[in-house]
């Protein structure tokens, strides 16, 4: 597939994804959470000891995403303008999840994403930006990430074309990180044969209301 085709299939698909609305979407990040929910509750830390913290590295929703926010403190925010700019503050997420501390990815320009557990948000042109402690790759245990598409042959995911997923995947191969990866989208954006590229990495499992379904042709150490 070309690289106009590739532009013309995700643009096709994240049309398709931003008219899912209503109550069937609703219904159905629903079912998404409470998958990830039993998820998160199987998956047990690699973290040996007893006082060592729980990572989850999540996102928040953008231009038509699986919205999360349930999970991470049942999406309530408190929203203060600011002049130009608009603070939002996780309300209770530690609190109400103490066995998890979510983490947020930070994007940089032709950069692998790096991650903060956030004090707060600021809402950029684009994405909502999150500020707090860094976190590092090799303390999160479970990823989970967004898509325009995803295979379900071979976990392979077709994303907004930044490449930043990519980049960190391709890190942590390089680092052997052995924390799991899981795409999170709706059933329609799951294709039988999607455009791929050489530099894409495969995810462990994916996600969607339909269900959870793992990939077995990838390895952690």
């Amino acid at each position: 597939m070309s690289k106009l085709d590739k532009r013309l299939f995700r643009k096709r698909l994240r049309a398709q994804r931003n008219r899912f609305m209503g109550i069937e979407r609703s219904q159905a990040e629903a079912k998404v959470c409470d998958l990830l929910q039993s998820l998160l509750q199987d998956h047990r830390p690699k973290h040996s000891t007893q006082d060592a913290k729980r990572y989850v590295a999540t996102y928040y929703p953008f231009d038509g995403e699986v919205d999360l926010r349930a999970l991470w403190g049942g999406g309530f925010f408190s929203v203060a303008s600011q002049k130009t700019t608009k603070t939002i503050s996780p309300i209770g997420s530690q609190q109400e999840s103490p066995t998890i501390n979510w983490v947020f990815p930070v994007h940089k320009k032709e950069e692998p994403l790096s991650f903060v557990s956030p004090h707060t948000w600021h809402q950029g042109s684009d994405l909502a930006i999150a500020h707090g402690e860094p976190v590092a790759l090799s303390k999160i245990d479970l990823m989970l990430v967004p898509g325009v598409a995803f295979s379900d042959q071979n976990g392979l995911r077709l994303g907004l074309g930044g490449g930043h997923y990519d980049r960190t995947l391709a890190l942590a191969h390089e680092k052997s990180w052995s924390g799991l990866t899981f795409g999170v989208g709706f059933s329609f954006q799951v294709q039988s044969d999607l455009p791929s590229d050489p530099w894409d990495h495969p995810l462990d499992g994916l996600v969607t209301e339909l269900g959870v379904k793992m990939f077995t042709q990838t390895s952690k150490p």
